[in-house]
């Protein structure tokens, strides 16, 4: 009697040419999918950076020479926007350097006396290591407001940001997918580094990609991929995209997710959370510690408050989280937690009935453990990060206050109705001009802590509902 095979019972695996297992986690349809083979295809090619990372600054004696370190990227996914803008730019080339969303891109130390400093200017490129991310260039102008020759990037008050001019841009050859939509994300359907695609419907790409990379650019989702790619817009046509995994992948990320990630405030394995230490005395080693504890507390509240889609909304909440710390008047949470005063961005972020999206919260955990891999996520938590370091935890810069004082929000539609008994009081007033008055957080301005209506000796049936078409809050 003649055995014939048994076929297999998962429909979802299938093997490649080398035999190797493949397992389809995901299949979805898709529009907006761009096919590139040269990064000057649908203004792909980065023309302005998108850094989240400040570098150090080393100044040549001639104070005009100066050194971009960036070698604190490598091993990050920000080495990626260096290696596509650097690579293949040569010396003489010429870039402008900028805060990104600023003209200036002002440095300034208090900790060693560094003055003010501006390094916004023009560049011509006289050296590129892109393997060591490291750039030397001339400023057109040399720096005289300082003698200072060593400039650490963490107190950038402006996130310095290069672009080039049209004469240097890099036409080499690539493999990249991109998606156009922001309304679908190939991350979300399991797109990562490792994945095998497998596309149906294009015209010219009807395979299989290996991934090596995703990232965004300029905007958009991009893919890089192994295996080379034919020239296609299929932005207007409806795709197939499955995305497969080899049976060894599969296993190893059981093995990783078995254990389920801790939240944790004791020392017992998994994530700690802020500790709420005191201020310490001093600049020393322990208050540059304590600094950048603070500030990375005020990044994760930011990002758990803010507005990601919003950024004059998202710097509106972040300064209304600076003035109630900064603040003693009125110095605390609402009722009935008003006790104690929030002295660091980390007693905001940890102390009972401050903010709903401190320590304990998902968005404030993933961001504090670093768990987050989404990339529009990442890029909010980018963005969190520049508005804290920008601000800081004086606002040494004297930067304008967006809220013209507000220390207090909430969601609009969510706002208790003792607010409106404290606006009737006249300790509080909402925010009704400017940048924040359409934003998807209400915002006060309050001269004492919000009290309860009773305290005030307001009934609240002689309240009026303060909100009755509150904005929609952004994602």
């Amino acid at each position: 009697m003649i055995r014939r095979p048994k076929r297999s019972s998962t429909t979802n695996k299938v093997k490649l040419e080398s035999q190797e297992l493949l397992i389809r986690e995901n299949t979805a349809t898709l529009y907006g999918i761009y096919f590139a083979t040269s990064n000057t295809d649908f203004l792909l090619e980065e023309k302005k950076t998108r850094f989240s990372v400040r570098p150090n600054i080393i100044l040549n004696a001639d104070r005009v020479t100066t050194i971009f370190d960036y070698s604190g990227i490598i091993g990050s996914n920000q080495e990626a926007i260096f290696d596509g803008f650097f690579r293949g730019l040569s010396e003489g080339a010429t870039l402008a350097l900028d805060g990104g969303t600023e003209s200036t891109a002002s440095y300034i130390n208090e900790m060693n006396g560094t003055p003010l400093t501006n390094f916004a200017d023009t560049y011509t490129i006289k050296t590129i290591d892109v393997e060591k991310k490291i750039l030397v260039a001339e400023k057109s102008s040399a720096v005289s407001s300082t003698t200072a020759v060593s400039f650490n990037g963490n107190y950038f008050i402006d996130l310095p940001q290069f672009t080039k001019t049209a004469s240097n841009q890099d036409s080499k050859s690539v493999n990249k997918i991109i998606n156009l939509l922001s309304n679908q994300s190939l991350t979300h359907i399991g797109v990562r580094v490792g994945s095998i695609l497998e596309f149906k419907k294009t015209t010219s790409n009807n395979k299989r990609y290996t991934v090596k990379g995703i990232r965004r650019e300029n905007g958009f989702e991009v893919v890089d991929v192994d295996e080379p790619i034919t020239k296609e817009d299929a932005t207007q046509t409806q795709i197939i995209l499955s995305v497969y995994v080899t049976e060894k992948q599969n296993q190893e990320r059981i093995a990783r997710t078995s254990q389920p990630i801790m939240f944790t405030t004791a020392q017992e394995g998994g994530c700690t959370g802020p500790d709420g230490k005191d201020k310490p005395k001093g600049f020393g080693p322990e208050f540059q510690r304590w600094l950048q504890d603070d500030l990375k507390c005020c990044k994760c509240l930011v990002y758990a408050e803010g507005e990601c889609s919003n950024d004059k909304c998202q710097q509106c909440t972040a300064w209304a989280i600076y003035n109630r710390r900064k603040d003693p008047v009125p110095g605390g949470a609402v009722p009935p937690y008003n006790h104690r005063d929030e002295d660091s961005y980390c007693d905001q972020s940890t102390m009972p009935g401050r903010f709903a999206g401190g320590w304990g919260a998902p968005k404030f955990n993933s961001c504090w453990c670093n768990t987050s891999t989404n990339p529009l996520s990442l890029e909010c938590i980018e963005k969190a990060d520049l508005i804290c370091k920008r601000i800081g935890h004086s606002n040494y810069g004297n930067l304008p206050d967006p809220t013209g004082g507000a220390n207090y929000f909430w969601t609009c539609g969510k706002v208790p109705a003792y607010m409106a008994c404290n606006v009737q009081a006249g300790i509080c007033e909402k925010v009704t001009t400017g940048d924040c008055k359409d934003c998807g957080n209400c915002f006060y301005k309050c001269t004492g802590v919000p009290q309860l209506c009773s305290d005030l000796g307001i009934p609240q049936a002689d309240i009026s509902d303060l909100d009755p078409n509150p904005p929609v809050q952004s994602a």
